[in-house]
């Protein structure tokens, strides 16, 4: 049980900062490449 919760931790942390990555670099991505991207 200990080990199961230590693992879906880790799990949802590892998706955490991966989400966190995309988003940076998604963000960081369109604010670069503001004047391309005219909505």
């Amino acid at each position: 049980m200990l080990s199961k919760d230590i693992s879906l931790k880790t799990k949802n942390s590892f998706l955490n900062s991966l989400k966190n990555e995309f988003f940076f670099i998604f963000s960081h991505t369109f604010y670069t490449k503001k004047t391309v991207f005219v909505f």
